[in-house]
């Protein structure tokens, strides 16, 4: 995938949130969520987006998880 498995993630997440596991990382992206911490990244979509914690703490996981695999490659 190299977003992790985005179909999976996507399946699971939009129903929930309204946004696709690629929009979601695009919005983060764009926030510059790289260079936050998981709390950060987890608070900052519970407050702006009204997340659920459970449904930002995941997205948040995932996230970060993913751009350090990114960075690993590199």
């Amino acid at each position: 995938m190299n977003r992790l498995n985005a179909r999976a993630i996507s399946e699971d997440l939009q129903p929930q949130t309204g946004k696709s596991w690629k929009e979601w990382c695009e919005l983060l992206d764009m926030w510059d969520g790289e260079t936050k911490n998981f709390t950060t990244v987890a608070t900052y979509l519970m407050l702006h987006y009204q997340l659920r914690q459970l449904y930002a703490q995941m997205i948040a996981v995932y996230y970060k998880r993913d751009w350090r695999a990114s960075q690993a490659k590199v």
